[in-house]
């Protein structure tokens, strides 16, 4: 009776559950767990990471390659999406796959964010201004609006 509900709501269809192949399925995921993962995992800093894991950084510039950092990055990307390295005969994702998966998220939490951003201004034009947390700010950032200790030795005040 209802089945047109469940069709409507689907992973496939709901522009919020980010869609990826595994290889062997697709698969879809809450996209902001998997930034929680991202952030959390106590082995890999993205920050530090992932450009010396690429051998560039975000804009494109040479940095140089780390060996130790291209592993911990390809361990954390199989952790967070829950995907399996290539093996002969029994399939799973090739190394530049892995690589392909990361970056197509993060350019995918990247437009998430830009259309956050332009739902937010124009909030904010009508009610008023608003300190929403952004989907690519770190998880301990977004966990409360007051500065913690690491954050206080940051902050610049007049």
């Amino acid at each position: 009776m209802f089945s047109w509900l469940l069709r409507t709501v689907s992973p496939q269809q709901n522009p919020n559950i980010y869609k990826y192949w595994d290889g062997f399925k697709c698969r879809y995921a809450d996209p902001q767990q998997l930034w929680l993962k991202l952030w959390s995992d106590p082995d890999c800093d993205p920050e530090a990471d992932f450009p010396s894991a690429h051998g560039m950084d975000g804009k494109g510039n040479d940095v140089p390659f780390d060996v130790e950092a291209h592993a911990r990055v390809l361990v954390l990307i199989a952790k967070i999406f829950d995907v399996k390295p290539w093996e002969e005969g029994k399939g799973g994702l090739t190394v530049e796959q892995m690589f392909m998966l990361q970056t197509e998220y993060l350019v995918y939490m990247n437009e998430l964010k830009k259309k956050r951003d332009r739902l937010q201004q124009s909030l904010r034009r009508s009610a008023g201004k608003s300190s929403e947390p952004t989907p690519t700010t770190p998880p301990e950032q977004e966990l409360s609006s007051t500065p913690t200790t690491s954050q206080n030795d940051k902050l610049q005040l007049p």
